[in-house]
């Protein structure tokens, strides 16, 4: 059974997504070892899609008519460029939901988002381990991630939790210390990071 792949492989975007791959490698590869689906072997081919509506567009095209993809995973923050091409041909889609979207077409599917609102899929993980009181920091001058942030936050409420606020963190303007020391003033005792990678890991040093 083939699928498909649409995430920013290269672009602006690059870096919060690179870790794409390698989690679907290893949850396909799991799956695998499992006897796949009905006995079937599971493989994937992807397309880049730069972070772009076009060449998501493209790349879907791509997928399904060259490529004959069963469906498709989008990692991606740029869905909206194929999903009308999507929907025409009934091919199932999932990824992270972070558009609008995504409540439009009965053919996209994802565990954070249904109807148009956030489902408490991230609250109640939080909530499993104790958590009761989250910060939310988030990337600067993103609107993509803004809404993103929305939806945690819908989530974190759905799931009974307290918000302990929300914090915009950019590499070029904020400094990694004075960060983690409003962090740590914020009284949370659980922190999710909606930035990308290389930000994280020096806040998370920091902190």
């Amino acid at each position: 059974m083939r699928i498909g792949l649409l995430y920013p492989d290269s672009g602006v975007l690059a870096p919060t997504f690179s870790s794409s791959r390698a989690g679907i490698d290893a949850r396909i590869g799991l799956a695998n070892e499992r006897g796949g689906v009905h006995g079937r072997k599971i493989v994937y081919d992807w397309q880049d899609d730069r972070g772009t509506a076009d060449a998501n567009s493209q790349g879907a095209r791509t997928l399904v008519e060259r490529q004959n993809v069963f469906g498709v995973i989008e990692s991606s923050f740029s869905a909206s460029g194929s999903a009308q091409y999507l929907a025409d041909r009934g091919v199932p889609v999932t990824g992270i939901a972070t558009e609008n979207i995504w409540s439009h077409y009965r053919n996209m599917f994802s565990f954070s988002y249904t109807d148009g609102n956030a489902v408490d899929t991230f609250g109640t993980f939080v909530h499993n381990r104790g958590g009761k009181r989250v910060l939310l920091v988030q990337a600067a001058l993103s609107a993509s991630v803004s809404e993103l942030t929305s939806k945690y936050d819908q989530s974190i409420r759905a799931a009974g939790l307290d918000l302990a606020g929300i914090l915009s963190y950019s590499s070029q303007a904020d400094n990694p210390a004075e960060t983690a020391r409003r962090i740590a003033e914020s009284g949370a005792d659980t922190v999710i990071f909606l930035i990308q990678p290389p930000d994280y890991l020096q806040v998370l040093s920091a902190l």
